[in-house]
């Protein structure tokens, strides 16, 4: 029976272990907020606004919008999908920025579990984005992020 239950188990051992999906891409999937960027000229990052948030489902659908004072607007939606450890595509439906979509690759590098930096090319020129992971729930930047000052809310009457 021992010798049995050791060549099962030698057998299906291989089998899950090859079968799981790497554990690496699981970090991607959530909310993403962009933090800096380096456009060809610039010789270093520069931080940006916040307001402008990636969301990554785990079913590989993709939405980038952005949060205003005034509200907030979805810039583009679509797909993405993991070509490499270092690379992903990114495959837009509808974008207001890009009248005319497509695939477009996009370079990865984690710098950790909650940043991640993307590397784009136009017109041959890289272009570089730092993103930010954010944690959502009680007293974090996602509600800050939506609510406007406190000056400007109306109070809330029964």
């Amino acid at each position: 029976m021992k010798k049995k239950t050791f060549f099962i188990t030698l057998f299906f051992f291989p089998i899950l272990v090859f079968s799981q999906k790497p554990k690496e891409k699981n970090f991607f999937v959530g909310l993403w907020e962009l933090k800096e960027v380096k456009q060809p000229n610039m010789s270093e990052f520069m931080k940006v606004p916040p307001g402008t948030f990636k969301l990554f489902s785990g079913d590989k659908e993709l939405t980038i919008f952005q949060v205003r004072q005034g509200g907030s607007i979805i810039t583009a939606y679509g797909k993405y999908d993991f070509l490499t450890d270092t690379s992903y595509l990114e495959n837009l439906d509808s974008s207001i920025y890009f009248p005319e979509t497509k695939p477009g690759t996009l370079g990865l590098r984690k710098i950790n579990q909650n940043r991640y930096e993307s590397t784009y090319y136009s017109n041959g020129y890289p272009f570089k984005e730092i993103w930010g992971k954010v944690f959502y729930g009680t007293n974090t930047k996602m509600n800050v992020a939506i609510l406007p000052p406190k000056q400007q809310r109306s109070p809330i009457t029964n």
